[in-house]
């Protein structure tokens, strides 16, 4: 049975002696007692292993060390945010992320904080202006969602999220002129994978004002197993060609950016007596890519005569990606 161990005497300004208890540590006991783990060894030179206790034996706890005199500055700035109060487990880098402000902004307000890598509960920081908050003029084609920035967010996390390359949510932000520095509160365009859709997919399309009603369309492209694609086109609540003119149905435009297009001809469908009549038409296109820019027309037209009229329904394939 192990015997207590006995300091023969204690350090001036010792707390007091304890007794080690079960379950006891010289880290555990240094924390119950507010000093550091090496001063907690250094006063007890009688355990000649620090990493092995045992109830009984007794220690000298010595005294804590004097807390550092709280800072505090003379004066903040001009435009400064407010004035911050270190709490524990703070560092100036987590009060700049909460701030939404950069840690060398953060630091050169502070010149009163000799080191910036060590601050002390009750320290008192001047937080500088925010940066404003950064949105970018427009967004490029196919884009799929302004993603406003968080808290601990930084470019190579927001890409990861999304499932774009770093360089490509780089490359759709102009306006962020260091991607390293983001900001809570910084708006940004997250944009597809690559250029070129991924299938299958569905774009909305919009009615143009040559029309009054509820009239709308949408455009599935799909892959097939032959390695090509087809688009199929749904146009609902289309009022009837005849009431705009000299026309007999509607037709489908599907337009490039390289400027060549193709054409197919939207059919009447009839869905019940209660339902708006549909129209519909589908065209299998070879393997060639789609960008997400490629304009999509519907318009109606007199099938014999060529004759087109104003477009009724249009949209892209935008939002055609993962």
């Amino acid at each position: 049975m192990h015997s207590g161990r006995v300091p023969a005497s204690c350090p001036p300004g010792f707390q007091g002696r304890y007794t080690v208890q079960p379950g006891d540590s010289m880290f555990l006991i240094a924390q119950r007692f507010g000093v550091s783990l090496n001063a907690l060894i250094a006063a007890n030179p009688h355990i000649s292993n620090p990493s092995q206790i045992f109830p009984g034996d007794v220690l000298c706890v010595p005294g804590t060390s004097p807390q550092p005199p709280c800072r505090q500055p003379s004066s903040c700035p001009p435009g400064f945010q407010g004035r911050y109060t270190v709490q524990p487990g703070d560092s100036m880098f987590t009060i700049a992320q909460r701030f939404g402000v950069s840690l060398n902004a953060l630091i050169a307000a502070n010149p009163h904080i000799s080191n910036p890598n060590q601050i002390f509960p009750c320290d008192v920081l001047c937080v500088p202006g925010g940066q404003p908050c950064r949105e970018p003029v427009s967004c490029p084609p196919g884009f799929q969602c302004r993603y406003t920035v968080q808290p601990g967010d930084s470019m190579f996390t927001i890409a990861q999220r999304f499932g774009v390359s770093l360089n490509a949510l780089i490359a759709a932000n102009p306006q962020v002129t260091n991607p390293n520095q983001i900001f809570p509160c910084d708006v940004l365009c997250v944009p597809c994978e690559d250029d070129d859709i991924s299938t299958p997919c569905t774009a909305l399309l919009r009615q143009t004002g040559t029309i009054i009603g509820n009239a709308a369309g949408s455009a599935l492209i799909r892959f097939l197993n032959t390695g090509e694609r087809s688009i199929s086109v749904l146009g609902v609540g289309l009022p009837e060609p005849s009431d705009l003119g000299e026309f007999n149905s509607y037709q489908c435009r599907v337009a490039f950016p390289d400027g060549s297009s193709n054409h197919f001809i939207l059919l009447p469908i009839s869905l019940g007596p209660s339902k708006p009549k549909t129209w519909a038409g589908t065209l299998t296109f070879g393997s060639g890519d789609w960008p997400r820019s490629t304009m999509i027309v519907v318009r109606p037209i007199h099938r014999d005569k060529g004759k087109t009229g104003a477009a009724v329904l249009t949209g892209t394939l935008e939002k055609c990606c993962h």
